[in-house]
């Protein structure tokens, strides 16, 4: 891997585990990186475990919490603590005595969670050999139950196939909704669907069951005021967030961000046509991979992959604008005047951003010079080699 691209993942890399840390009320920690990371059977982590990488096995035990973000996490030992995790493939096929917390591609539970259960994902399996504890909260394409919930479910999906136990009551906004032979809901089943549930002889629910058909205009004028209130709170969220990733990366790779705003600045017309050709090319890569078994994976990956680079690219855009309000055409050496710059910009973006319409164009042309510019910038690289060779 090429030094620049080392260093913007070594940035993206401890971006995560400083907000992990930054948020975790406990700062008592072991951190971990590389392509693949093994805690063997032997190894107990009496502290929190934070992990970011490509494949991570955990055999051994973790007595305080697990954050990860790496592309594939499996789970065979056991966490004390709860789990927070993003990642393409992930298994928990150990013990969790607290809660988990996942937003990734697949996931696949076959053991024991102590309590809650929030995931964001492709597809979420529940395997008949495991089971949580608390209640449980899904957003995902295809969701499968098979082991029991002890506490209530909650969630949105294309399509759910329950045939396990849910100790109370259930709420699902859904496409598709079957209960196979053996699902038992102690409480209440209420959904909104455009198509009535399926269920089963074999299946039981012992509260009302309560179909509601969406009304889409008239939800909409309900939650309007709240859509505008939420995109409000949404940008200033964006905005601190985008501070927060901004500085760790000034902090750790200063001098490969600086030459992401040299080519946008030097070579905007090429940033504008290399970010158009990331922007609309990617979707579709993802989407066609998605298209096939073999495929879901390296979609993953490129999904993922695709993310950060608009992250990257935002804080690009915006040490670019920064600098060029302020008239700096060299390379700043101070640390601080680069933040300062960057904040500057981030804060004039975020501004236009509110403006109606308007703003969707701004995002729009700071994603494309800003996907852009991580290409150009690795072309002004190559140029520079070259005449230092020549």
């Amino acid at each position: 891997m090429p030094v620049f691209a080392r260093k913007l993942l070594v940035a993206v890399s401890s971006a995560f585990l400083i907000t992990a840390v930054f948020f975790s009320p406990a700062f008592a920690l072991v951190a971990r990186k590389g392509d693949t990371i093994l805690v063997p059977a032997s190894e107990v982590v009496k502290e929190d475990l934070y992990i970011a990488g490509d494949t991570a096995i955990i055999e051994g035990t973790i007595e305080g919490d697990l954050w990860s973000a790496c592309r594939s996490l499996t789970l065979h030992g056991s966490v004390k603590g709860s789990i927070f995790a993003v990642g393409g493939a992930i298994t928990l096929a150990g013990n969790v005595e607290n809660g988990v917390k996942i937003i990734g591609g697949n996931l696949t539970v076959a053991e024991r969670i102590g309590r809650d259960l929030f995931v964001l994902g492709n597809k979420v399996s529940i395997d008949k050999s495991a089971a949580v504890g608390g209640d449980f909260f899904v957003g995902a394409g295809d969701v499968l139950i098979d082991g029991p919930v002890g506490g209530t479910m909650r969630g949105a999906a294309r399509t759910a196939i329950m045939g396990g136990f849910v100790g109370e009551d259930a709420f699902l906004y859904i496409k598709y909704l079957t209960l196979s032979d053996g699902a038992h809901i102690s409480g209440d089943l209420t959904y909104t669907s455009v198509e009535e549930a399926l269920v089963r002889p074999g299946a039981r629910i012992d509260g009302t069951t309560t179909h509601h058909v969406p009304e889409y205009k008239k939800r909409f004028r309900e939650i309007f005021p709240f859509i505008i209130l939420a995109g409000v709170a949404g940008k200033i969220f964006q905005f601190l967030t985008t501070v927060f990733v901004g500085l760790v990366f000034i902090l750790v790779a200063a001098k490969p961000l600086f030459l992401l705003s040299e080519g946008i600045r030097k070579r905007p017309g090429a940033s504008a046509g290399w970010g158009a050709i990331i922007l609309f090319g990617a979707p579709i890569g993802v989407a066609l991979a998605f298209g096939t078994i073999v495929g879901i994976g390296l979609g993953m990956v490129a999904a993922s992959a695709y993310h950060i680079a608009l992250i990257i690219g935002y804080v690009a855009i915006s040490l670019t604008i920064g600098r060029l309000i302020l008239g700096q055409s060299a390379q700043i050496k101070k640390k601080g005047v680069i933040f300062g710059s960057f904040v500057l910009g981030l804060f004039i973006i975020t501004l236009l951003r509110f403006v109606p319409v308007f703003g969707y164009f701004v995002w729009f042309a700071a994603s494309l010079f800003g996907l852009g510019s991580i290409v150009t910038a690795m072309i002004i690289k190559g140029e520079g080699s070259k005449k230092k060779a020549s």
